[in-house]
């Protein structure tokens, strides 16, 4: 009873004081752009996440291409046309831009504003094949493997994380619900 005076007079007076205000959240037009607005961060990180998981087989198949003889700009392709998906999609767009004209080094340089700053090593060794010759199939080999040793990092990071993620759920849903089927009756029987 308390709570449906308590609901009527909020919406009476945020009918009276906001009526945009009252309007959406009779609409749900406020908690859709409430919850908007706090998806975005996280979908930010869960895309960066994304292409820094999709490293290490970026730069197996990069290597594996320059491996068979061919050139950056090849290997490029390879990755738009059989990388892993996320990283796939920008990086045909950066193809498009290298068949479109733009310079090889123009198009590396752009690699780590596009998918993220953990490719900004594999640029560096990329550009300095182009500029110097040198083979560079060891080192994307050991990127590689630094790929993978820190992805395995973040994935032990993130299940040690779990349990107090795991906790807010337990302690909000499991001790209300106990509160209410355990105290609750036996108050009342008392009363």
């Amino acid at each position: 009873m308390i709570f449906l005076v308590w609901l009527c007079s909020t919406g009476f007076l945020l009918t009276l004081l906001w009526p945009r205000v009252a309007g959406d959240v009779a609409g749900w037009g406020l908690w859709n752009r409430l919850l908007g607005a706090l998806r975005r961060p996280g979908q930010a990180r869960l895309r960066q996440r994304r292409f820094e998981d999709e490293v290490s087989a970026t730069l197996d198949l990069i290597c594996l291409a320059l491996g068979a003889g061919a050139t950056v700009a090849s290997a490029l392709r390879t990755v738009a046309l059989r990388g892993p998906h996320h990283t796939a999609t920008h990086v045909a767009e950066l193809v498009a831009e290298l068949d479109a004209g733009l310079s090889l080094d123009a198009v590396l340089r752009r690699i780590p504003d596009t998918i993220g700053p953990a490719y900004q090593p594999t640029v560096t060794t990329l550009r300095t094949t182009l500029t110097h010759g040198s083979p560079v199939g060891e080192l994307i080999l050991r990127l590689g493997d630094e790929a993978r040793a820190s992805r395995q990092r973040q994935l032990e990071k993130r299940a040690r994380q779990l349990p107090v993620l795991l906790l807010f759920p337990l302690v909000g849903c499991s001790l209300p619900a106990l509160i209410v089927g355990a105290v609750v009756p036996l108050v009342i029987v008392s009363l």
